[in-house]
């Protein structure tokens, strides 16, 4: 014999249990779309949490930023004064010859390379090279190389080469004379 009211039996016998079963069958549905929208949620969360962090650092370390930005125009302003300007020739060979004279040696040769061809043409400083052939006593050529250390222009030593010149005779005694010639850059306004 069959039932054909089966279903509907089923319904009415066991209520609870079907409205148990549908309770949780919504219950699984509602965890695992919340699963899936989590997973991106996490993400956003780490994102928001690493862009706290920089905002974090940022108002931290923006304390005293105008001191900073005023000491920084001065180093840029005291830097831009020790410039040369390539094509300033009177004024670059009155550097040279200033060395010229603290020093004691005898400046030769003096001749500017112009700028280098290597250098950026976007930058705003540019190396302008210089061969520099002088002429003295050893301790002389050592003062001529202080002098442009600490001379008022910045410079970058690219090569440099001393030798015996001659013996000169003086009331002293014969003194030794060397020849240093160097070629070397100086920072130098665009």
């Amino acid at each position: 014999m069959s039932n054909p009211d089966l279903p509907r039996n089923f319904l009415r016998r066991y209520p609870l249990a079907l409205g148990c079963a549908a309770v949780c069958l919504l219950l699984a549905t509602a965890y695992f779309v919340r699963q899936g929208t989590l997973s991106g949620d996490a993400e956003r969360l780490a994102q928001l949490e690493s862009e706290g962090r920089n905002i974090e650092r940022n108002v931290r370390n923006a304390g005293g930023m105008e001191e900073h930005t005023a000491a920084l125009k001065q180093g840029v302003s005291r830097l831009e004064k020790r410039l040369i300007r390539a094509d300033d020739i009177a004024g670059t060979q009155e550097y040279f010859y200033g060395l010229e004279k603290a020093s004691g040696v005898t400046m030769t040769v003096l001749r500017p390379l112009g700028v280098s061809k290597a250098a950026a043409a976007s930058a705003l400083y540019q190396p302008a090279g210089f061969n520099v052939v002088v002429e003295g006593g050893y301790s002389q050529l050592c003062s001529f190389l202080r002098s442009l250390e600490s001379g008022l222009s910045l410079y970058r030593l690219i090569d440099f080469s001393v030798q015996r010149a001659s013996t000169v005779a003086s009331a002293e005694g014969r003194a030794q004379r060397e020849v240093l010639t160097i070629n070397f850059q100086l920072l130098s306004a665009k």
